[in-house]
């Protein structure tokens, strides 16, 4: 067995260096085309199942990839980020 781990493509708070935690903040136009790199990048790796994030950033990113690989996407809340509490939104 293979697992392949990958991160969410940028949003605009990434892009800020501000920190995310639980802030469920969008992927950005960058981050997007990330995504789409990253179902590219991946074209030849035999894929079975696809876990993410609820966060809409990580599904995102997972979607874009479940769509070329033809699967669905499995949302795990055990996979969400900390919560970095008064530092969510603060640069960094």
């Amino acid at each position: 067995m293979k697992l392949y781990i990958t991160r969410h493509g940028e949003t605009m708070r990434n892009a800020e260096y501000r920190v995310l935690g639980r802030t469920d903040d969008p992927l950005s136009e960058k981050g997007r085309a990330q995504a789409v790199e990253l179902a590219e990048n991946l074209q030849d790796v035999e894929i079975d199942l696809i876990f993410t994030s609820p966060l809409s950033r990580a599904k995102e990113t997972a979607l874009t990839v479940a769509k070329t690989k033809g699967l669905e996407v499995i949302e795990d809340e055990r996979l969400l980020e900390i919560n970095f509490g008064v530092y969510e939104g603060v640069s960094g």
